[in-house]
């Protein structure tokens, strides 16, 4: 069975992206240069059956690349994923009660910090993809049990 994955990537509110892109405008609230986080769900999916936790940071990334509103977005997705030696905090560096804001890619808030986003609680759902399209009903793959999160 293949799965869809999420993605997340640290950025500043003054991204590095083409000319004429206007992503980080949409972000509400932020001060220049503050951190903050993108996120989305990939349109495509794969299998589950790795234990390695870089098999999935490069689907996302590859996923990231072709994606029409994420192509443009620098740096490195690490996939929201667990496996039995790497916890999807530890891997998207999501730990603790701090952080910054987390965003999907059209704009909206996702969580106020890294609390937030393990809280069971997030302010609006990751179904956006990559190319800024909402997702239909999927289930998201993390493989993160609740005691690993």
């Amino acid at each position: 069975m293949n799965l869809t994955l999420a993605g997340v990537i640290l950025g500043t509110s003054t991204p590095l992206l083409l000319a004429g892109e206007t992503l980080a405008a949409t972000l509400p609230n932020l001060a220049p240069g503050s951190q903050f986080r993108y996120v989305f769900v990939t349109s495509e999916t794969r299998d589950p059956s790795s234990t390695d936790i870089s098999d999935y940071n490069t689907f996302v990334n590859n996923v990231a690349v072709l994606g029409t509103e994420t192509s443009n977005i620098q740096g490195d997705w690490k996939a929201i994923v667990s496996t039995a030696t790497t916890n999807a905090k530890v891997n998207t560096n999501t730990l603790g009660d701090a952080g910054v804001p987390i965003f999907r890619v059209d704009g909206v808030k996702v969580a106020d910090d890294y609390s937030d986003l393990w809280d069971f609680s997030i302010d609006n759902p990751i179904n956006i993809t990559e190319n800024g399209v909402v997702g239909g009903t999927f289930f998201v793959y993390t493989g993160s049990p609740d005691i690993l999160v």
